[in-house]
């Protein structure tokens, strides 16, 4: 892969693993359920590993340091971490929404993975595609509960 095409690339995935931390975290601090909340924080700690693995991997290819800002909102699109009160209705759209991001990790990080010449690219690419795989089962596991009233997040 072209070394500016993997650097923007790579740039773009340390963004969207942020703004998925911050929408996971978000989610974690507006839970009142301690169970849900902690799921949600270390998937959010999980993101920000995979950022960090992400910048490693942009200063070997590129020299260059990225730092997005760490606060920066999440997604417009995950408007619904905004709620302040989570019942079941909103549970499922908020995992809904993690379901989204996920399946977008995947195939950003499955085209970077089939574009990946270097061994440890490879390697790395093939660990984050299976890490959001786990995340996106998880949370497809958690809507079905949410769908039969049997979640963590059934507060109602």
């Amino acid at each position: 892969m072209e070394n500016s095409v993997m650097t923007g690339a790579l740039k773009k995935g340390i963004d969207m693993e942020f703004q998925t931390r911050n929408f996971y975290l978000k989610v974690s601090e507006g839970i009142k359920n301690k169970k849900a909340s902690r799921v949600m924080a270390g998937m959010a700690r999980d993101e920000e590993d995979h950022a960090n693995r992400l910048k490693v991997l942009l200063e070997k290819v590129s020299g260059e340091r990225y730092q997005p800002d760490p606060n920066a909102p999440p997604n417009p699109k995950f408007k619904v971490a905004e709620a302040a009160v989570y019942v079941q209705a909103v549970a499922k759209e908020i995992v809904s929404v993690g379901i989204f991001i996920e399946t977008e990790s995947i195939k950003h990080y499955s085209g970077l993975l089939e574009a990946a010449t270097e061994k440890a690219e490879k390697r790395l690419f093939a660990d984050l595609v299976k890490f959001e795989e786990g995340h996106k089962s998880k949370l497809q596991k958690e809507f079905r509960k949410l769908e039969l009233r049997e979640s963590l997040w059934d507060i109602a």
